[in-house]
């Protein structure tokens, strides 16, 4: 299976800190078992240093990643790329927050590789501490995706950032198994949030929003955020 994050530092300031958490889930996602770490750099709201400092890292500690550029929406244009550029070189992706990665381990990808390749065209992995501000608990914070289901769907299309939620809609109706939910076994890890002053006030601002994000985006998908949640297994 594939590991996709997205990485991009707005100023050159933030670069060094976002360098940093991109080689560190690099390393996870070695650790775990991956076939292939994608960090996809989305190169227009990006400083225009990150793709380069990135390579010259992952070379130097001879990691098992690659960098990819990125066009257009992070939430949308860059992950329809990534997963266009996935199909065929792996059926099922995992997209995941570099704030998600400690939550990573071999025997999630075990468990959801399971789910996957059992009909499920969607694995999301719930986070304790996001169930108060997102009425759907599966999001690319960490979610295994079936590639080819996704892009037969039409891919990725929201313009708020909550792209996972139109997604699920069109899904219910391709499949009678569109997703299921998996908590962690044992203690549940923290997520890893960027510790600058502008990664704080980001993750603030998205969990602010996201519910009101979330039901704006199911309006648009012509459902409702409860018929969504009733057609996830959750286990």
């Amino acid at each position: 299976m594939v590991i996709l994050y997205r990485s991009y530092a707005k100023t050159i300031e933030q670069a060094p800190e976002v360098v940093l958490r991109a080689l560190a889930s690099a390393r996870i996602a070695n650790q775990v078992g991956f076939d292939r770490t994608l960090l996809v750099v989305a190169v227009e709201s990006d400083c225009g240093v990150t793709a380069e400092r990135l390579t010259t890292a992952i070379s130097a500690e001879q990691l098992n990643a690659n960098v990819v550029h990125g066009f257009g929406s992070p939430n949308r244009d860059v992950l329809n790329q990534a997963f266009h550029e996935i199909h065929g070189m792996s059926a099922y992706v995992a997209v995941v927050s570099h704030k998600a990665s400690e939550y990573l381990s071999v025997e999630l990808l075990k468990r959801a590789s399971l789910l996957l390749q059992s009909g499920f065209k969607v694995v999301g992995v719930r986070i304790g501490e996001l169930d108060d501000v997102q009425e759907v608990a599966i999001a690319n914070t960490l979610a295994f995706w079936d590639v080819d289901a996704v892009l037969e769907v039409g891919g990725f299309d929201s313009d708020i950032g909550v792209e996972e939620i139109a997604v699920l809609a069109r899904l219910m109706k391709l499949s009678h198994r569109p997703a299921a939910l998996i908590s962690v076994l044992g203690t549940e890890p923290t997520l890893n949030i960027r510790k600058s002053t502008e990664g704080m006030a980001k993750h603030k601002e998205v969990k602010d929003t996201k519910r009101a994000r979330q039901e704006q985006e199911a309006i648009r998908a012509g459902v409702t955020l409860d018929l969504i949640n009733e057609r996830i297994c959750v286990l």
